[in-house]
């Protein structure tokens, strides 16, 4: 099978086999469960023996992409940490012009002004938009910015081995969170929560934050959808310990209610995944961090910094003012090893915050706060909501059978997708799960939504 691709005979093809250590080529597909392989590889429609011309292969290609089952965006509402929202055309343009797509980092000032001017204006529109005043040139996504916030915690915060973490925080990002820190022999403290809604318990929270923290995360909305109004008195108590204060915040959500600087974050993190960039399969999506203009945190922020200066005769330049990473400078010193940057994605991002301006990204979180509220009484009519309080974008679902069970059946027999499943501690029972909305989604919509619910569960499994 491999001369059939690699330029060469049998001979090279055993060599290339003796060099990986593996016995034969059979050895190297053992990965793939037998029931998923082909009988004969040269039965497969493309790579048989026989050279196919462009006009066959495509014809077969289209064959097998025309099963792909393609959905109705108003029929999706999946949430639990990426959401579908409008991408508006200009946002695509931007992304098409090689001089944008094909950029990378702007080592050379002198002839990356374009790139760095528009990473610059990035750093900007989120400083606004989080109150912070220090944006980097970014992370990978929610999860490794708010890990990296951990670690810029420890760094500021010296002597200290703990990090507490509000229990209703997106489960997959503690995931990441914990795998960062325990290496440094660090132990995280889950704040206990109400498992209902997941309100942060401030009986707990005194307990949790000692003067062992070095910084206490919590999300806005948290894991559930809900805006806990609690974040402030959780400030006032990290503070009172001497720890830090991170602030995970959806970034639309920002441009309504009070900013992760408003509530007192020394380090706020978020995802740009909203603002324009799509799902993209899961990536690549934009890591938002941002602190406070405060020297003991900006020396150990990770990242790249871009600032504005002039040059020798006075005009407008931009530069990389920051660059802790391990390419830049001695490793020992280095403040993360992140080895790529986003910033195609942030540029992204900047031109969808400024196309929509401020009033316009205030419209969009208005009309996604909206459709949350009128899913929420439409549940609540059809007794499918055990939530109460202010909830964004998200809201827990409960069916009347189990959840997977009616997501399943809701998907096949009526072409609406919802989910994920809850997690421990809030899926003490198995019919409880999350569903997301979008800014585009129309009242129709969110009927139709618990009308599928509902019948999902008159159905077999």
């Amino acid at each position: 099978m491999i001369d059939k691709w690699i330029p060469g005979g049998e001979r090279e093809s055993e060599k290339l086999l003796e060099k990986i250590g593996a016995g034969s080529v059979e050895e190297l597909f053992s990965d793939i469960p037998e029931g998923l392989r082909p009988e004969n590889w040269d039965s497969l429609p493309i790579g048989r023996r026989v050279p196919l011309s462009e006009q066959e292969v495509s014809e077969i290609v289209e064959e097998l992409l025309s099963r792909v089952e393609a959905y109705d965006p108003h029929r999706v509402f999946l949430g639990g940490g990426a959401y579908s929202s409008y991408t508006p055309a200009y946002v695509d343009f931007i992304l098409s012009m090689g001089e944008i797509l094909t950029s990378y980092t702007p080592y050379q000032a002198e002839i990356s002004q374009g790139l760095l001017q528009a990473l610059f204006e990035y750093q900007s529109l989120i400083a606004e938009l989080y109150d912070m005043d220090v944006v980097n040139s970014s992370h990978y996504d929610w999860s490794t910015a708010a890990a990296e916030a951990a670690l810029m915690s420890l760094r500021v915060v010296r002597g200290r081995r703990r990090i507490a973490v509000a229990g209703s925080v997106n489960p997959w990002r503690l995931e990441v969170i914990r795998s960062y820190v325990e290496p440094h022999d660090v132990k995280i403290d889950v704040i206990g929560t109400d498992t209902l809604d997941g309100r942060i318990d401030q009986d707990l929270a005194e307990t949790a934050i000692t003067g062992e923290t070095a910084a206490v995360y919590v999300e806005i909305p948290n894991a559930l959808g809900l805006v806990d109004e609690t974040v402030k008195l959780l400030a006032d108590r990290a503070h009172q310990k001497g720890a830090l204060l991170i602030v995970g915040m959806d970034p639309v959500a920002a441009a309504i209610y009070a900013p992760p600087g408003e509530l007192g974050a020394d380090i706020a993190v978020g995802d740009g995944q909203v603002l324009g960039l799509g799902l993209n399969y899961g990536g690549p999506y934009l890591g938002i961090m941002a602190t406070r203009l405060d020297m003991k945190l900006v020396r150990q922020f990770p990242g790249r910094i871009i600032g504005l200066t002039r040059d020798s005769q006075g005009r407008r330049a931009y530069t990389m003012i920051l660059q802790t990473r391990e390419q830049h400078i001695r490793r020992a010193k280095a403040t993360s090893n992140i080895t790529t940057n986003e910033s195609l994605m942030s540029i992204l991002a900047a031109a969808y915050i400024a196309g929509h301006g401020r009033t316009g990204l205030e419209k969009i979180a208005h009309a996604v706060r909206g459709n949350t509220i009128r899913l929420s009484r439409i549940l609540e009519r059809e007794n499918l909501t055990c939530a109460s309080g202010e909830h964004f974008r998200e809201i827990p679902v409960r069916t009347r059978c189990p959840f997977e069970q009616a997501a399943s059946n809701a998907r096949r027999s009526h072409g609406i997708l919802v989910g994920p499943p809850l997690w421990e501690p809030y899926s003490q029972h198995d019919t409880r799960g999350l569903a997301a909305v979008a800014e585009y989604h129309t009242g129709r919509d969110l009927e139709r939504l618990a009308e599928a619910l509902t019948a999902a569960c008159r159905e077999p499994r």
